[in-house]
């Protein structure tokens, strides 16, 4: 009797693993937000977790940079693009402003003393999946009851427009934590190859076979997450 030993079977494989370890947050990316208002915010840019931002002035949201939307309900997302280094050399989109987006990297990258912008990661601002804004996520809280977010885009000026997003209408001043802001954003790409790629089949062998021929697979991290041998 022969059993086909599949690939799947990677107890037989002298594997070398780099995998990454940290995992990317993510959350945001999973959440769809009822809510969207314009706000000013208080400061502008925190520069450590656990930093408070406090926003106020809470308005319909900007639309684009010369109006305003007349709601601020509806199904609004955050997606994620990549790093700043890698939207300024593959995203062409007539609706990205470069000036000011790199205002926005620049200055968030001196508050949280991000040695290089280009880490940054970079959303990108969705209304029932049409674009609003690129930009950075500043802040984003998660409780049983309601997710918010703190985003400023390339949109309106060089300092952007800020937005709160929310699971829930809100009325008045909000506070949000910083427990989750730019730098965990920054240095999170990841990204691994395989050598050999693809799937492979092991020859067949006979039941109660012996040592087998091994395969080996390098996985190698080509991203920025940390990693360590498994």
């Amino acid at each position: 009797m022969k059993k086909k030993i599949l690939s799947i079977l990677l107890c037989l494989c002298m594997v070398a693993v780099l995998l990454p370890t940290t995992a990317l947050a993510a959350q945001v990316e999973d959440v769809t937000f009822d809510y969207a208002y314009d706000a000013q915010r208080e400061p502008a840019f925190p520069s450590a977790p656990g930093t408070t931002i406090r926003l106020r002035s809470l308005n319909y949201p900007i639309m684009s940079n010369s109006s305003r939307g007349n709601r601020n309900d509806g199904t609004w997302t955050l997606a994620r693009v990549g790093t700043y280094s890698y939207v300024t050399g593959n995203v062409n989109d007539d609706k990205l402003n470069s000036t000011y987006l790199e205002s926005i990297v620049s200055e968030v990258a001196t508050e949280y003393r991000i040695s290089d912008k280009n880490t940054i990661v970079i959303h990108e601002l969705k209304k029932d999946g049409g674009h609003i804004a690129y930009g950075v996520v500043l802040a984003y809280s998660e409780t049983a009851t309601e997710n918010m977010a703190v985003f400023v885009g390339d949109l309106w000026n060089s300092s952007g427009a800020g937005y709160l997003l929310s699971t829930k209408a809100k009325t008045g001043p909000v506070t949000v934590t910083a427990g989750m802001i730019a730098t965990d954003f920054a240095n999170q790409t990841d990204s691994i190859v395989l050598a050999p790629d693809g799937d492979y089949t092991f020859p067949e062998a006979t039941e109660g076979y012996g040592e087998q021929t091994p395969l080996t697979v390098t996985v190698t991290n080509t991203g920025t997450v940390a990693t360590e041998q498994l």
